[in-house]
């Protein structure tokens, strides 16, 4: 990830890293994904420690962030708390249908089949890396439809 977007996280979200040095093994299309989670984790971490003792409060501390088999992975700890690991697993989700390298969110995204496996818009995944779509042939159908209408 580009260095000014992680550095932007990790000084928006400085009580979510513990140590420095802490790289993003991802590409920049993930980004929003990110701070998505992070926002969510930060206002789920704000109501659960909101009545509790400093020394009782939940934290999160990120270890790892990277993609593992095509889509983002987040190593974290300090919580137990069941909807902050919610907003993680959707994040980890949703980066299956979101490019890596652009951050587009459309029928374009795919994985490729070939090599290491990345989730990439058809435009990154170049000629000949085995891109397969995310969706199924009647959703694509429906939607070549629905565009030809327009």
């Amino acid at each position: 990830m580009n260095a000014k977007l992680e550095n932007y996280l990790c000084n928006r979200f400085s009580s979510f890293f513990d140590s420095k040095g802490l790289s993003f093994d991802c590409s920049d299309g993930w980004f929003f994904i990110l701070n998505w989670m992070f926002l969510r984790v930060e206002n789920s971490l704000n109501y659960i420690n909101k009545d509790k003792p400093p020394e009782e409060r939940d934290s999160f501390i990120v270890l790892q962030v990277k993609e593992k088999f095509g889509t983002l992975r987040v190593y974290h700890t300090g919580t137990d708390n069941e909807e902050i690991f919610g907003h993680v697993v959707a994040a980890e989700s949703l980066s299956s249908f979101i490019c890596e390298e652009s951050g587009v969110f459309n029928e374009t995204v795919g994985t490729n089949s070939k090599g290491w496996i990345k989730t990439l818009c058809k435009d990154q995944a170049g000629f000949n890396s085995g891109w397969v779509s995310n969706y199924d042939d009647d959703l694509l159908a429906i939607l070549e439809e629905i565009k030809a209408q327009r």
